[in-house]
Protein backbone atom coordinates (compact mmCIF):
# COMPACT_ATOMS: atom_id res chain seq x y z
CA UNK A 1 0.00 0.00 0.00
CA UNK A 2 2.78 2.54 0.60
CA UNK A 3 3.53 2.51 -3.16
CA UNK A 4 -0.07 3.44 -3.92
CA UNK A 5 0.01 6.40 -1.54
CA UNK A 6 3.39 7.53 -2.88
CA UNK A 7 2.07 7.79 -6.44
CA UNK A 8 -0.83 9.98 -5.34
CA UNK A 9 1.20 11.96 -2.80
CA UNK A 10 3.59 13.14 -5.52
CA UNK A 11 0.78 15.01 -7.27
CA UNK A 12 -0.78 16.21 -4.03
CA UNK A 13 2.50 18.02 -3.36
CA UNK A 14 2.04 20.17 -6.48
CA UNK A 15 1.05 23.79 -5.65
CA UNK A 16 -2.22 23.84 -7.56
CA UNK A 17 -5.88 22.85 -7.17
CA UNK A 18 -6.49 19.09 -7.42
CA UNK A 19 -9.63 17.65 -9.02
CA UNK A 20 -10.55 13.95 -8.76
CA UNK A 21 -12.78 12.39 -11.42
CA UNK A 22 -15.26 10.44 -9.29
CA UNK A 23 -17.64 7.90 -10.85
CA UNK A 24 -18.33 6.12 -7.56
CA UNK A 25 -16.65 2.94 -8.78
CA UNK A 26 -13.77 1.14 -7.09
CA UNK A 27 -10.81 2.89 -8.71
CA UNK A 28 -12.06 6.48 -8.40
CA UNK A 29 -13.31 5.88 -4.85
CA UNK A 30 -9.89 4.59 -3.78
CA UNK A 31 -8.17 7.50 -5.53
CA UNK A 32 -10.38 10.07 -3.80
CA UNK A 33 -9.80 8.46 -0.41
CA UNK A 34 -6.02 8.45 -0.92
CA UNK A 35 -6.06 12.11 -2.01
CA UNK A 36 -8.24 13.14 0.93
CA UNK A 37 -5.92 11.37 3.37
CA UNK A 38 -2.73 12.80 1.82
CA UNK A 39 -3.71 16.42 1.18
CA UNK A 40 -2.43 19.37 3.17
CA UNK A 41 -4.95 21.15 5.36
CA UNK A 42 -5.16 24.21 3.14
CA UNK A 43 -4.91 22.47 -0.24
CA UNK A 44 -7.90 22.89 -2.60
CA UNK A 45 -9.28 19.41 -3.34
CA UNK A 46 -12.41 18.78 -5.39
CA UNK A 47 -14.24 15.77 -6.74
CA UNK A 48 -16.13 15.86 -10.04
CA UNK A 49 -19.02 13.53 -10.82
CA UNK A 50 -20.60 13.48 -14.29
CA UNK A 51 -24.08 11.95 -14.43
CA UNK A 52 -24.40 10.41 -17.90
CA UNK A 53 -27.99 9.37 -17.34
CA UNK A 54 -27.37 6.11 -19.22
CA UNK A 55 -28.21 3.81 -16.30
CA UNK A 56 -31.38 3.54 -14.24
CA UNK A 57 -29.05 3.74 -11.22
CA UNK A 58 -27.38 7.01 -12.29
CA UNK A 59 -29.07 9.09 -9.58
CA UNK A 60 -28.11 6.56 -6.89
CA UNK A 61 -24.46 6.71 -8.04
CA UNK A 62 -24.49 10.49 -7.76
CA UNK A 63 -26.01 10.26 -4.27
CA UNK A 64 -23.32 7.76 -3.27
CA UNK A 65 -20.61 10.18 -4.46
CA UNK A 66 -22.22 13.02 -2.52
CA UNK A 67 -22.21 10.99 0.72
CA UNK A 68 -18.61 9.91 0.24
CA UNK A 69 -17.45 13.51 -0.34
CA UNK A 70 -19.30 14.69 2.75
CA UNK A 71 -17.56 12.03 4.86
CA UNK A 72 -14.14 13.04 3.46
CA UNK A 73 -14.87 16.80 3.62
CA UNK A 74 -14.30 17.20 -0.12
CA UNK A 75 -16.26 19.62 -2.32
CA UNK A 76 -18.22 17.75 -5.00
CA UNK A 77 -18.89 19.34 -8.39
CA UNK A 78 -21.56 17.70 -10.54
CA UNK A 79 -22.95 18.02 -14.06
CA UNK A 80 -25.34 16.04 -16.24
CA UNK A 81 -24.21 14.93 -19.67
CA UNK A 82 -26.45 15.11 -22.70
CA UNK A 83 -25.26 12.45 -25.13
CA UNK A 84 -26.44 12.61 -28.73
CA UNK A 85 -26.02 9.30 -30.51
CA UNK A 86 -23.56 9.53 -33.38
CA UNK A 87 -23.16 6.99 -36.13
CA UNK A 88 -19.86 5.08 -36.26
CA UNK A 89 -18.97 6.23 -32.73
CA UNK A 90 -19.29 3.86 -29.77
CA UNK A 91 -21.47 4.86 -26.83
CA UNK A 92 -18.43 4.50 -24.59
CA UNK A 93 -16.45 6.97 -26.72
CA UNK A 94 -19.33 9.46 -26.80
CA UNK A 95 -19.76 9.27 -23.02
CA UNK A 96 -16.03 9.76 -22.52
CA UNK A 97 -15.97 12.80 -24.81
CA UNK A 98 -18.94 14.37 -23.04
CA UNK A 99 -17.43 13.59 -19.63
CA UNK A 100 -14.10 15.26 -20.32
CA UNK A 101 -15.72 18.33 -21.85
CA UNK A 102 -17.91 18.81 -18.79
CA UNK A 103 -15.06 18.23 -16.37
CA UNK A 104 -12.97 20.85 -18.14
CA UNK A 105 -15.87 23.31 -17.90
CA UNK A 106 -16.33 22.66 -14.19
CA UNK A 107 -12.62 23.10 -13.49
CA UNK A 108 -12.42 26.36 -15.42
CA UNK A 109 -15.47 27.65 -13.55
CA UNK A 110 -13.70 26.89 -10.28
CA UNK A 111 -10.22 28.26 -11.01
CA UNK A 112 -8.26 30.27 -13.58
CA UNK A 113 -4.93 28.90 -12.39
CA UNK A 114 -3.21 25.68 -13.55
CA UNK A 115 -4.92 22.57 -12.19
CA UNK A 116 -4.50 18.80 -12.10
CA UNK A 117 -7.30 16.38 -12.97
CA UNK A 118 -6.62 12.94 -11.48
CA UNK A 119 -8.39 9.87 -12.84
CA UNK A 120 -8.34 6.33 -11.45
CA UNK A 121 -7.43 4.13 -14.43
CA UNK A 122 -5.20 1.25 -13.32
CA UNK A 123 -3.00 -1.39 -14.93
CA UNK A 124 -5.89 -3.68 -15.82
CA UNK A 125 -7.55 -0.79 -17.67
CA UNK A 126 -4.25 -0.17 -19.47
CA UNK A 127 -4.05 -3.78 -20.64
CA UNK A 128 -7.62 -3.64 -21.94
CA UNK A 129 -6.86 -0.44 -23.83
CA UNK A 130 -3.72 -2.00 -25.33
CA UNK A 131 -5.71 -4.95 -26.68
CA UNK A 132 -8.49 -2.74 -28.05
CA UNK A 133 -5.88 -0.67 -29.91
CA UNK A 134 -4.18 -3.86 -31.10
CA UNK A 135 -7.50 -5.09 -32.50
CA UNK A 136 -7.75 -1.86 -34.51
CA UNK A 137 -4.29 -2.31 -35.99
CA UNK A 138 -2.82 0.70 -34.20
CA UNK A 139 0.82 1.70 -34.48
CA UNK A 140 3.17 2.71 -31.66
CA UNK A 141 1.14 5.79 -30.74
CA UNK A 142 -2.03 3.74 -30.25
CA UNK A 143 -0.27 0.84 -28.54
CA UNK A 144 1.18 3.30 -26.02
CA UNK A 145 -2.41 3.17 -24.71
CA UNK A 146 -3.07 5.65 -21.89
CA UNK A 147 -0.36 8.12 -20.90
CA UNK A 148 0.34 8.76 -17.24
CA UNK A 149 0.13 12.49 -18.00
CA UNK A 150 -1.21 14.59 -20.83
CA UNK A 151 -2.26 18.18 -21.24
CA UNK A 152 -6.03 18.58 -21.64
CA UNK A 153 -5.90 22.34 -22.07
CA UNK A 154 -3.22 24.96 -21.63
CA UNK A 155 -4.03 25.07 -17.89
CA UNK A 156 -5.42 21.60 -17.10
CA UNK A 157 -3.21 18.50 -16.94
CA UNK A 158 -4.76 15.02 -16.87
CA UNK A 159 -2.93 12.63 -14.54
CA UNK A 160 -3.35 8.87 -14.06
CA UNK A 161 -1.37 8.01 -10.91
CA UNK A 162 -2.58 4.38 -10.64
CA UNK A 163 -1.48 2.97 -14.01
CA UNK A 164 1.13 0.75 -12.33
CA UNK A 165 -1.37 -0.62 -9.81
CA UNK A 166 -3.39 -3.81 -10.30
CA UNK A 167 -7.13 -3.76 -9.65
CA UNK A 168 -6.78 -6.38 -6.92
CA UNK A 169 -4.51 -4.01 -5.00
CA UNK A 170 -7.25 -1.38 -5.13
CA UNK A 171 -9.76 -3.91 -3.82
CA UNK A 172 -7.44 -4.69 -0.92
CA UNK A 173 -7.02 -0.98 -0.15
CA UNK A 174 -10.77 -0.37 -0.26
CA UNK A 175 -11.50 -3.30 2.03
CA UNK A 176 -8.81 -2.33 4.52
CA UNK A 177 -10.30 1.18 4.75
CA UNK A 178 -13.92 -0.06 4.77
CA UNK A 179 -14.79 1.79 1.56
CA UNK A 180 -17.91 1.05 -0.43
CA UNK A 181 -18.33 1.60 -4.15
CA UNK A 182 -20.91 1.22 -6.88
CA UNK A 183 -20.85 -1.37 -9.66
CA UNK A 184 -21.97 -0.39 -13.15
CA UNK A 185 -24.32 -3.16 -14.27
CA UNK A 186 -23.19 -2.67 -17.89
CA UNK A 187 -19.75 -4.04 -16.93
CA UNK A 188 -21.26 -7.53 -17.12
CA UNK A 189 -22.40 -7.06 -20.73
CA UNK A 190 -19.85 -8.80 -22.93
CA UNK A 191 -21.19 -7.28 -26.14
CA UNK A 192 -18.88 -4.38 -25.31
CA UNK A 193 -15.31 -5.13 -26.38
CA UNK A 194 -13.74 -3.90 -23.16
CA UNK A 195 -16.03 -6.08 -21.03
CA UNK A 196 -15.39 -9.09 -23.28
CA UNK A 197 -11.66 -8.68 -22.74
CA UNK A 198 -12.03 -8.01 -19.02
CA UNK A 199 -14.44 -10.84 -18.26
CA UNK A 200 -13.33 -13.60 -20.63
CA UNK A 201 -10.04 -13.15 -22.46
CA UNK A 202 -7.63 -11.50 -20.03
CA UNK A 203 -8.40 -13.81 -17.06
CA UNK A 204 -7.46 -16.80 -19.25
CA UNK A 205 -4.22 -15.14 -20.33
CA UNK A 206 -3.34 -14.29 -16.72
CA UNK A 207 -4.02 -17.88 -15.69
CA UNK A 208 -1.81 -19.19 -18.49
CA UNK A 209 1.03 -16.67 -18.07
CA UNK A 210 1.70 -15.19 -14.66
CA UNK A 211 2.70 -11.55 -14.86
CA UNK A 212 1.09 -11.14 -18.28
CA UNK A 213 -0.46 -7.76 -17.45
CA UNK A 214 2.87 -6.36 -16.28
CA UNK A 215 4.46 -7.47 -19.57
CA UNK A 216 1.72 -5.79 -21.60
CA UNK A 217 2.11 -2.64 -19.53
CA UNK A 218 5.85 -2.67 -20.26
CA UNK A 219 5.14 -3.06 -23.98
CA UNK A 220 2.84 -0.04 -23.83
CA UNK A 221 5.60 1.97 -22.15
CA UNK A 222 8.12 0.93 -24.82
CA UNK A 223 5.65 1.86 -27.55
CA UNK A 224 5.21 5.26 -25.90
CA UNK A 225 8.97 5.75 -25.72
CA UNK A 226 9.37 4.82 -29.38
CA UNK A 227 6.54 7.11 -30.39
CA UNK A 228 8.05 9.98 -28.41
CA UNK A 229 11.38 9.48 -30.20
CA UNK A 230 9.75 9.41 -33.65
CA UNK A 231 7.74 12.51 -32.76
CA UNK A 232 10.86 14.35 -31.61
CA UNK A 233 12.70 13.51 -34.84
CA UNK A 234 9.63 14.42 -36.93
CA UNK A 235 9.40 17.79 -35.19
CA UNK A 236 12.99 18.49 -36.24
CA UNK A 237 12.08 17.55 -39.81
CA UNK A 238 9.07 19.84 -39.63
CA UNK A 239 11.15 22.78 -38.47
CA UNK A 240 13.43 22.26 -41.45
CA UNK A 241 10.47 21.88 -43.79
CA UNK A 242 8.99 25.18 -42.63
CA UNK A 243 12.23 26.90 -43.64
CA UNK A 244 11.79 25.72 -47.24
CA UNK A 245 10.56 28.45 -49.59
CA UNK A 246 7.06 27.77 -50.91
CA UNK A 247 7.25 27.28 -54.70
CA UNK A 248 3.67 28.54 -55.06
CA UNK A 249 4.63 31.94 -53.58
CA UNK A 250 7.91 32.64 -55.37
CA UNK A 251 7.69 36.15 -56.83
CA UNK A 252 4.13 36.65 -55.55
CA UNK A 253 3.20 40.14 -54.36
CA UNK A 254 2.50 40.39 -50.64
CA UNK A 255 -0.93 41.90 -51.31
CA UNK A 256 -1.90 38.85 -53.37
CA UNK A 257 -0.65 36.49 -50.64
CA UNK A 258 -2.88 38.29 -48.15
CA UNK A 259 -5.86 38.12 -50.53
CA UNK A 260 -5.49 34.38 -51.10
CA UNK A 261 -5.24 33.82 -47.34
CA UNK A 262 -8.63 35.52 -46.91
CA UNK A 263 -10.65 34.11 -49.80
CA UNK A 264 -12.66 30.87 -49.48
CA UNK A 265 -10.54 27.81 -50.13
CA UNK A 266 -7.55 29.28 -48.31
CA UNK A 267 -5.08 26.89 -46.71
CA UNK A 268 -4.64 26.24 -43.01
CA UNK A 269 -0.97 25.74 -43.81
CA UNK A 270 1.37 24.91 -46.70
CA UNK A 271 4.61 22.96 -47.07
CA UNK A 272 7.00 22.69 -49.99
CA UNK A 273 7.00 19.23 -51.55
CA UNK A 274 10.78 19.62 -51.75
CA UNK A 275 10.77 19.01 -47.99
CA UNK A 276 9.51 15.48 -48.65
CA UNK A 277 11.50 14.74 -51.80
CA UNK A 278 14.79 13.60 -50.24
CA UNK A 279 13.17 11.69 -47.37
CA UNK A 280 12.64 7.96 -47.11
CA UNK A 281 8.98 6.83 -47.24
CA UNK A 282 9.04 6.24 -43.46
CA UNK A 283 10.33 9.76 -42.79
CA UNK A 284 7.77 11.20 -45.21
CA UNK A 285 5.00 9.57 -43.20
CA UNK A 286 6.47 10.74 -39.90
CA UNK A 287 6.78 14.34 -41.17
CA UNK A 288 3.23 14.35 -42.52
CA UNK A 289 1.75 12.97 -39.29
CA UNK A 290 3.69 15.55 -37.27
CA UNK A 291 2.54 18.40 -39.52
CA UNK A 292 -1.11 17.31 -39.32
CA UNK A 293 -0.89 16.81 -35.55
CA UNK A 294 0.46 20.36 -35.14
CA UNK A 295 -2.89 21.53 -36.54
CA UNK A 296 -4.99 19.14 -34.46
CA UNK A 297 -5.66 16.79 -37.39
CA UNK A 298 -5.79 13.04 -36.76
CA UNK A 299 -3.25 10.91 -38.60
CA UNK A 300 -4.45 9.41 -41.90
CA UNK A 301 -5.28 5.72 -42.05
CA UNK A 302 -2.73 3.38 -43.61
CA UNK A 303 -4.73 3.32 -46.85
CA UNK A 304 -4.99 7.12 -46.93
CA UNK A 305 -1.25 7.45 -46.27
CA UNK A 306 -0.50 5.17 -49.20
CA UNK A 307 -2.71 7.27 -51.48
CA UNK A 308 -1.01 10.48 -50.31
CA UNK A 309 2.43 9.10 -51.09
CA UNK A 310 1.36 7.62 -54.41
CA UNK A 311 -0.73 10.52 -55.71
CA UNK A 312 0.56 13.69 -54.04
CA UNK A 313 4.25 13.13 -53.36
CA UNK A 314 5.05 12.85 -57.05
CA UNK A 315 6.48 15.38 -59.48
CA UNK A 316 3.49 15.27 -61.82
CA UNK A 317 0.78 15.57 -59.16
CA UNK A 318 -2.35 17.10 -60.70
CA UNK A 319 -3.89 20.16 -59.04
CA UNK A 320 -7.28 18.43 -59.18
CA UNK A 321 -5.98 15.47 -57.18
CA UNK A 322 -6.80 15.65 -53.52
CA UNK A 323 -7.02 13.31 -50.54
CA UNK A 324 -9.97 13.98 -48.28
CA UNK A 325 -9.60 13.23 -44.57
CA UNK A 326 -12.27 13.61 -41.87
CA UNK A 327 -12.21 17.41 -41.56
CA UNK A 328 -9.51 18.50 -43.97
CA UNK A 329 -8.08 17.68 -47.36
CA UNK A 330 -4.64 17.71 -48.91
CA UNK A 331 -4.05 19.27 -52.33
CA UNK A 332 -0.94 19.94 -54.40
CA UNK A 333 -0.28 22.97 -56.57
CA UNK A 334 3.04 24.21 -57.93
CA UNK A 335 5.05 21.69 -55.91
CA UNK A 336 3.37 22.88 -52.72
CA UNK A 337 1.27 20.75 -50.38
CA UNK A 338 -1.86 22.56 -49.15
CA UNK A 339 -3.79 21.64 -45.98
CA UNK A 340 -7.35 22.94 -46.40
CA UNK A 341 -10.43 22.60 -44.21
CA UNK A 342 -13.28 20.80 -45.97
CA UNK A 343 -15.53 23.66 -44.87
CA UNK A 344 -13.43 26.07 -46.95
CA UNK A 345 -13.84 23.96 -50.08
CA UNK A 346 -17.57 23.85 -49.37
CA UNK A 347 -17.62 27.67 -49.26
CA UNK A 348 -16.00 27.80 -52.69
CA UNK A 349 -18.63 25.43 -54.09
CA UNK A 350 -21.37 27.64 -52.63
CA UNK A 351 -20.08 30.87 -54.19
CA UNK A 352 -22.76 32.64 -56.24
CA UNK A 353 -22.21 33.43 -59.89
CA UNK A 354 -21.59 37.16 -60.27
CA UNK A 355 -22.57 38.98 -63.46
CA UNK A 356 -22.97 42.64 -62.55
CA UNK A 357 -23.39 45.27 -65.30
CA UNK A 358 -22.78 48.94 -64.42
CA UNK A 359 -22.93 52.17 -66.34
CA UNK A 360 -22.25 55.85 -65.60
CA UNK A 361 -25.93 56.28 -64.83
CA UNK A 362 -25.88 53.91 -61.83
CA UNK A 363 -22.28 54.25 -60.67
CA UNK A 364 -20.88 56.79 -58.29
CA UNK A 365 -17.40 56.13 -56.93
CA UNK A 366 -17.31 52.66 -55.43
CA UNK A 367 -18.80 49.23 -55.93
CA UNK A 368 -18.53 46.62 -53.20
CA UNK A 369 -18.68 42.99 -54.28
CA UNK A 370 -20.56 40.94 -51.72
CA UNK A 371 -18.49 37.83 -52.30
CA UNK A 372 -16.70 37.20 -49.03
CA UNK A 373 -16.92 38.93 -45.67
CA UNK A 374 -13.75 40.55 -44.40
CA UNK A 375 -11.72 40.35 -47.62
CA UNK A 376 -9.89 43.51 -48.62
CA UNK A 377 -8.84 44.05 -52.24
CA UNK A 378 -9.71 46.88 -54.56
CA UNK A 379 -9.57 47.76 -58.23
CA UNK A 380 -9.92 51.22 -59.79
CA UNK A 381 -10.80 51.84 -63.43
CA UNK A 382 -11.93 54.72 -65.61
CA UNK A 383 -15.48 54.93 -66.90
CA UNK A 384 -15.02 56.03 -70.51
CA UNK A 385 -17.96 57.82 -72.12
CA UNK A 386 -21.03 55.66 -71.55
CA UNK A 387 -19.31 52.27 -71.77
CA UNK A 388 -20.79 49.59 -69.60
CA UNK A 389 -18.64 47.90 -67.00
CA UNK A 390 -19.24 44.24 -66.36
CA UNK A 391 -18.03 42.47 -63.22
CA UNK A 392 -18.02 38.67 -63.27
CA UNK A 393 -16.40 35.73 -61.56
CA UNK A 394 -17.17 33.47 -64.51
CA UNK A 395 -14.85 34.23 -67.42
CA UNK A 396 -13.80 31.80 -70.12
CA UNK A 397 -10.16 30.81 -69.70
CA UNK A 398 -9.50 31.40 -73.39
CA UNK A 399 -10.23 35.16 -73.10
CA UNK A 400 -7.04 37.22 -73.37
CA UNK A 401 -5.69 40.08 -71.29
CA UNK A 402 -2.43 42.03 -71.04
CA UNK A 403 -1.51 43.05 -67.49
CA UNK A 404 0.38 46.28 -66.95
CA UNK A 405 4.13 45.90 -67.44
CA UNK A 406 3.75 42.73 -69.53
CA UNK A 407 4.67 42.25 -73.18
CA UNK A 408 1.72 40.93 -75.15
CA UNK A 409 -1.54 39.41 -74.03
CA UNK A 410 -2.12 35.95 -72.67
CA UNK A 411 -5.11 33.74 -72.03
CA UNK A 412 -6.73 34.37 -68.64
CA UNK A 413 -6.30 30.74 -67.58
CA UNK A 414 -2.54 31.02 -68.21
CA UNK A 415 -2.37 34.32 -66.34
CA UNK A 416 -4.12 32.74 -63.38
CA UNK A 417 -1.44 30.06 -63.37
CA UNK A 418 1.37 32.63 -63.73
CA UNK A 419 0.00 34.57 -60.77
CA UNK A 420 -0.16 31.24 -58.88
CA UNK A 421 -3.87 31.36 -58.06
CA UNK A 422 -4.74 27.82 -56.87
CA UNK A 423 -7.35 26.29 -59.22
CA UNK A 424 -9.85 25.72 -56.42
CA UNK A 425 -9.75 29.42 -55.49
CA UNK A 426 -10.12 30.87 -58.98
CA UNK A 427 -13.90 31.13 -58.86
CA UNK A 428 -13.39 33.70 -56.08
CA UNK A 429 -11.68 36.12 -58.43
CA UNK A 430 -13.82 38.79 -60.06
CA UNK A 431 -12.90 40.15 -63.50
CA UNK A 432 -13.70 43.63 -64.75
CA UNK A 433 -14.69 43.92 -68.40
CA UNK A 434 -15.24 47.23 -70.19
CA UNK A 435 -16.26 47.50 -73.81
CA UNK A 436 -15.58 43.75 -74.19
CA UNK A 437 -11.99 44.26 -73.02
CA UNK A 438 -10.75 42.60 -69.82
CA UNK A 439 -9.47 45.39 -67.61
CA UNK A 440 -8.07 43.02 -65.02
CA UNK A 441 -8.78 40.77 -62.09
CA UNK A 442 -9.71 42.43 -58.80
CA UNK A 443 -6.81 42.17 -56.36
CA UNK A 444 -4.60 40.30 -58.85
CA UNK A 445 -3.66 42.36 -61.89
CA UNK A 446 -4.71 45.46 -63.84
CA UNK A 447 -4.74 45.71 -67.62
CA UNK A 448 -2.32 47.91 -69.59
CA UNK A 449 -5.47 49.51 -71.08
CA UNK A 450 -6.18 51.32 -67.81
CA UNK A 451 -4.25 54.62 -67.78
CA UNK A 452 -6.05 56.06 -64.74
CA UNK A 453 -7.03 59.14 -66.72
CA UNK A 454 -8.45 61.46 -64.06
CA UNK A 455 -10.41 63.38 -66.69
CA UNK A 456 -12.81 60.43 -66.76
CA UNK A 457 -15.08 59.24 -64.01
CA UNK A 458 -13.40 56.51 -61.93
CA UNK A 459 -14.87 53.58 -60.10
CA UNK A 460 -13.26 51.64 -57.28
CA UNK A 461 -14.37 48.01 -57.08
CA UNK A 462 -13.73 46.20 -53.79
CA UNK A 463 -14.44 42.85 -52.23
CA UNK A 464 -16.61 43.47 -49.19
Amino acid sequence: MPKLNTQVQYYLNQPCPIFIALSGGLDSSVLLHMAAMARQADQPLYAIHINHGLSKNAEQWQHHCQLMCERLNVTLLTAKASITTKTRTSLEAQAREARYQLMQQLIMQQTNSPALLLTGQHMDDQVETFFIRLKRGSGPKGLAAMRAERQLTSSIKLVRPLLHVRRQQLVQYAQSHHLTWVEDESNADNQFDRNFLRNQILPMLETRWSGFSQCVNRSAELAAEYNDLVTELAEELLQGAKCEALPCELGMADSLKVLLEQLPGHAIDKLSLNAFKELSPAKQRALLRCWLASHGVDAPSQQQMQLIQQQLFVQEANADTHIKLSQVQLRVYRHTLFLIANSQIAKVAALPEINLVLSTQDVKNKVFLQVVDGVSASFTINIVNSHEVKITNRLAGSVRCQPQGRQGSRQVKKLMHEYAIPPWQRSNICFVVQDKQVCGAVGVWQSHLDTRDTSHQQIEISYA
